[in-house]
């Protein structure tokens, strides 16, 4: 979880975009949340995380990410190695 100044929008864009770089599949749940699932079978299956993006000010948004299915050492290299790398011009801060 970590809060943004950017639009809910934007951080969609940018997760989305991240997910495909990393050959995950997507597919839209609803406006500000998405399913994300890795290509390739792990440990305990295919890892699967739910993204969600909440608009609680005008600027300030809280993107939660959580796993559906599949190995949780796989998810939390997914949140440490993936995720917040690649989101960090986007994201003020990130709680475990």
């Amino acid at each position: 979880m970590f809060t943004s100044k950017c639009s809910a929008s934007a951080i969609m864009d940018k997760i989305e975009g991240v997910a495909k770089g990393i050959n995950f599949k997507v597919a839209k749940v609803k406006d500000f949340k998405v399913k994300l699932q890795r290509g390739s079978e792990g440990r305990k299956g295919r890892l699967s995380v739910t993204a969600e993006v909440f608009e609680v000010a005008p600027e300030v948004a809280i993107v939660e990410f959580s796993k559906s299915s599949g190995d949780t050492l796989e998810y939390a290299k997914f949140c440490e190695e993936d995720v917040r790398p690649a989101l960090k011009d986007i994201r003020l801060d990130m709680a475990r």
